[in-house]
């Protein structure tokens, strides 16, 4: 499924004012005349959160290059990033630069990108000679949802804890595995999983939990280590003592 990308149109950030900045060795000032002397040229462009495996684009109002040129290589002089994204940047057609990162940018990482508008159209004033755009990497973020307590149909006399866990970016179902784990006591419990084809969405169930004549309780915990979120949780599921009625 093709993910969307997230624009801003350029009408949109000419309110912001005096702000200076530094192009070879050239100061510009991204006031309202720069915005609207760039509106002009570019029509929109990747800006603000942006997932880590999105691609980067910037299209222009009119035709940048003629047909022979799309799908190649788009050189350095007209297009570029820092920190340097490792990947290919291509016209994606004759007014679209398109940017495919070669792995997932790190979360969190902010990114100015410049667009060499004069080398694009030599009409282009000097006040647009460059257009430089920022973005960031939306940082990864999960939660935890713990259904309850039921029989396990797979061992009879236990019983299961079952939940999810949704992460907001797609994540490897083994790095997923490894931040969870679950105690009865000293004893550990196993785990299963069922993963969604998104990434993003996982099932867990925790199986074999033991009702005695005494209550007891599940201990769960998560840790944000394997995918590289610094978030811990811990929560406690109740298991009834054999006889006794509780709704759970």
């Amino acid at each position: 499924m093709r993910k969307p990308i997230v624009y801003a149109i350029l009408a949109t950030a000419a309110v912001a004012t005096g702000i200076f900045f530094f192009v070879n060795s050239q100061k510009i000032v991204k006031n309202e005349a720069y915005y609207e002397a760039v509106s002009q040229y570019v029509y929109a462009f990747s800006s603000g959160s942006i997932s880590r495996d999105d691609v980067v684009r910037v299209r222009f109002v009119n035709a940048a290059v003629s047909a022979e040129q799309v799908g190649k290589e788009v050189p350095t002089e007209l297009f570029s990033t820092n920190p340097k994204i490792e990947g290919k940047a291509i016209w994606e057609d004759d007014r679209t630069i398109k940017l495919t990162p070669s792995k997932s940018m790190p979360p969190g990482k902010r990114y100015t990108a410049r667009v060499g508008l004069k080398r694009i159209y030599a009409e282009a004033p000097d006040l647009a000679r460059i257009f430089e755009f920022s973005f960031h990497i939306r940082e990864l973020a999960y939660e935890v949802r713990t259904d309850g307590i039921t029989l396990d149909p797979a061992m009879p006399g236990r019983q299961q804890v079952v939940g999810s866990v949704r992460v907001n970016e797609a994540c490897e179902a083994a790095k997923i595995e490894q931040m969870f784990a679950a105690k009865q006591g000293n004893k550990a419990l196993l785990v299963s999983w069922q993963h969604d084809e998104d990434g993003k969405t996982h099932q867990w169930t925790v199986a074999g939990v033991e009702r005695s004549n005494v209550p007891s309780s599940v201990r769960m915990s998560w840790s944000g280590d394997p995918i590289g979120v610094e978030k811990d949780l811990e929560e406690t599921q109740s298991v009834p003592a054999l006889g006794e009625f509780s709704i759970l």
